[in-house]
Parts: structure tokens; sequence; C-alpha cells
């Protein structure tokens, strides 16, 4: 029974360990997008423009008129009755001209809803990277606390056996009082780093799992490649609504016509009769002929188009900044990364068995556990400045 018992725990243990599944960078970025707060901060602008898409243009609604005159003439009472129904006609194609616009202005807002989805997309990898470099440290520092207990425990032997003094045993004992100090600042950090991811993609903590150092880019995107990053497209087509606009402005100097079509019956003494009316109504363009509107909107194009171009080449330099840095942080990294997993040549290793054999003393032992430790925590933080690159050129390169 006492068995079965065990093996019944073992299960338990092992359904749990598999329950908290690690948490990789893709899940947590779909995680995140997922957040109904976020879609609906990315859908809401997108939702204004299609309505305004959907107002723009329209004509305007008829209008319907009724009018009555009783007037006295010879021998009674005269009464006109008359129905009207009036429509403004647009000649000038203004309408057409501004749902264009508007149709623009839809476009711009879908490319700056792509361009936050982005940022929401790099925010969130910054955060895991960021919570994944704590978690690293963090089992670096618990590592380097093990090794130095393992250790202190050798020394003891030693001390017993009188081929060591207590002057390791206490001086062991110090390095190791600050290492715990390390490990508690690193697990502190860790928590915090966790805190930040877990409650901006809402879901529960777990581990985490990836590659910290990011893959290598080779090549830097033509500027033709740049035109579709989201925030040039915006400004292109913010550009093309307020030319859109500045040429439905300058219609408003054509005349305006309005058709009436109507029904009118008279009553009065001797007659009575009935027939249909027509009217058309034209609006002379004398003091508001859109000069001001149209100039404002030529100016507005022409400023988005500098913007567009200004943004064009600031993106360009960008990523040729950011390639280069890129390329010399993971350099780098990899050095650090190559002299911490160095195979048969561990320098605490080394270390270890040239203490055993009265070769060095403590000092020199603890240097080599600090040098080692070192090493890791500088690739960890070589390897994190090279990964929040790699985030940057990720978002100005339009890629997922």
């Amino acid at each position: 029974m006492k068995r079965i018992a065990q093996l019944g725990a073992c299960g338990l243990v092992l359904i749990c360990v598999q329950c908290i599944a690690a948490l990789d960078e893709n899940t947590a970025v779909s995680h995140g997008l997922a957040q109904p707060d976020i879609q609906t901060l990315l859908e809401a602008k997108q939702q204004q423009a299609a309505g305004e898409v959907s107002a723009a243009g329209r004509w305007e609604n008829p209008e319907f008129e009724y009018e009555q005159d009783n007037l006295s003439v010879p021998g009674g009472d005269s009464r006109e009755t008359t129905l009207w129904l009036r429509q403004p006609l647009d000649l000038a194609g203004e309408k057409r001209l501004q749902r264009d616009a508007a149709e623009q202005g839809l476009a711009a807002e879908q490319s700056r809803a792509r361009l936050e989805q982005q940022q929401w997309v790099a925010t969130i990898r910054q955060r895991f990277h960021t919570a994944l470099a704590t978690q690293q440290r963090t089992e670096l520092a618990q590592r380097h606390q093990q090794r130095l207990q393992q250790i202190a425990t050798v020394i003891e032997q030693r001390i017993a056996k009188g081929e060591a003094s207590r002057y390791d045993s206490l001086r062991l004992a110090q390095e190791i009082a600050r290492i715990k100090s390390v490990s508690g600042t690193a697990a502190a950090e860790s928590t915090v780093a966790n805190q930040q991811l877990f409650s901006l993609i809402g879901v529960m903590a777990q581990p985490l799992e990836g590659e910290l150092l990011p893959p290598y880019i080779a090549t830097v995107p033509a500027a033709t490649d740049l035109a579709q990053h989201p925030r040039i497209a915006a400004l292109t087509a913010d550009s093309q609504q307020a030319a859109l606009n500045a040429q439905a402005a300058r219609r408003e100097a054509w005349p305006t016509l309005t058709l009436g079509l109507g029904h009118k019956t008279v009553n009065e003494p001797g007659l009575d009769t009935d027939g249909h009316a027509l009217a058309l109504g034209i609006e002379l363009p004398l003091f508001d002929r859109g000069q001001g509107k149209a100039q404002a909107a030529d100016a507005r194009a022409r400023q988005l188009q500098a913007e567009a171009a200004l943004a064009t080449r600031q993106l360009e330099n960008d990523l040729r900044a950011l390639h280069v840095q890129l390329a010399a942080q993971r350099e780098s990294a990899l050095a650090f990364r190559q002299a911490a997993q160095a195979e048969g040549r561990s320098l605490s290793a080394i270390a270890e068995s040239s203490y055993q054999a009265g070769e060095i003393g403590i000092m020199e032992l603890i240097d080599a556990y600090d040098a080692e430790q070192s090493t890791g925590q500088l690739y960890i933080d070589s390897a994190l400045a090279a990964r929040l690159i790699y985030i940057q050129l990720q978002q100005l390169e339009n890629r997922e």
C-alpha cells in the first residue's frame, strides 16, 4: 500500500508539472492581443472612420413642403393649396469626392490601427524577454549559490581532516551570504517583470521559455518596401484625403440646383381645378465659393506629403543604425556565451581541482566562481540588449 501511495503521489506531481506549461513568446503575444480592451482600442477608431465613410457623400434629404394661400376674390374666397417635394442635386460631383476622401480616411485609420497593434506586439515582446532575462539571472545566481554551498561542504570535510583552515570556511561563508543577496535581488526583479508581463497579457503567471539571443538580420529593407509601413501608409492616405477634400471644396464654386415637384389645387367660386407644379432653384456661389477650404486642404496635403517623405528617410536611417547595433550587440553576446559555455575548460572546475590539490587558495577559488558568474551575467545582459534592438527592427520593418 505504501508503494502504491508513493506511485500515486508521483503521478500527481507529474500531472501538476504538465499543467504548468512554459509560456513562449508567440503564445504571449497571442494572449495579449486577445485582450478585449486591446481589441476594442484597435477596432474603435476604424469603426469611427467606417461610420464617416457611410455618412460622407450622401445626398441631402428631400424636403416636403405644404403651402396654402387664402384670398378674397369677387364673389367669395379663393383657396390655393400646393404640395412640394424639393431635392438638391449634386451636379458638381462634390458628394462623390467627399465619399472618396472619407474612404482614404478609413484607409489611414486602418494603417494606424496596424501601427498601434505592432506597438502592442513590441511591448509584449519587450516585457516577455525582460522577464525571461530576469528568470535566467535568477537561475544563474541560484546555480552559483548551490556550487558555493557544495564546495563549503567539501571545505568543512577538509577542515575536519586538518587539510584546510577555518579562514577558508569563514571567507566562503561571506561569499555565500553575498550571492544569497544577489539571488534574492534577482528573484525580486523577476517577480516584478513577471507581474508586468502577465498583467498585460491577462493570464496566470507561469515559467517562460525561449531563446534570449535573437537571430541575425542580414539585409536592410529597400525604400520601396518602406512605403508599405503603416506609418508611411497612414500619412500617404491622409495626404490623398486632404487632396480630395480640396477638390471637393473647389466644386463649391459650381451652382447648386434644387428641383421641386408639386401638386397644386385651386378652389374659388366658379372654379375648382388642380395640376402639377415644377420649380427649379439655383444657389448662386457669390460669397462662399470654397476658396478657403480648398486652400487649407491643399496646404494640408502638401504638409502630409512632406511628413511622409521625412518619415521614410527617418525610417531608413533608423533601420541602418539598428542593423549596425544589432550586429555589434550579437557579436558581444556570442563572445560572452562562448566563454560561459566553454566545454572541458570550465574556470570554476579547474579552480576546484587546483584548490583541492593545494595549488591555489580560497581567494583564487572565489575569484574563479565570480568570474564565471559575471561572464554568464554579461551574456544575459548583452543578449537582452540585442533582443530589444531586434524587436525594434521587427516593428520598423513591419514584421509580425
